[in-house]
């Protein structure tokens, strides 16, 4: 996380897979991301989430993004946000 708070880097272990065998990536960060922004799904929460600009997937195991303003509980949020699968 920048000093700002405004760019996110997050990497990812290489070892975690799913349910079904396939590997945790990047891809299903910026997916579950993305569904949780849109409205035609309804989301039980999506502050700080409304904030994420930009997401690109560097890696499998690498993301970023840019906050639209700061949010500093950002990280306990995103820590609690149940991650889905792109490929299901």
């Amino acid at each position: 996380i920048s000093e700002d708070g405004l760019l996110w880097r997050i990497r990812l272990r290489d070892d975690v897979r799913w349910h079904d065998g396939q590997p945790f990536t990047a891809e299903d960060v910026k997916f579950t991301l993305e569904l949780i922004t849109n409205p035609k799904f309804r989301a039980w929460r999506t502050a700080g989430h409304s904030l994420v600009r930009d997401i690109k997937v560097v890696s499998p195991t690498e993301l970023t993004w840019r906050m639209e303003e700061a949010f500093a509980p950002y990280l306990s949020f995103l820590a609690e946000t149940f991650m889905v699968p792109k490929h299901i």
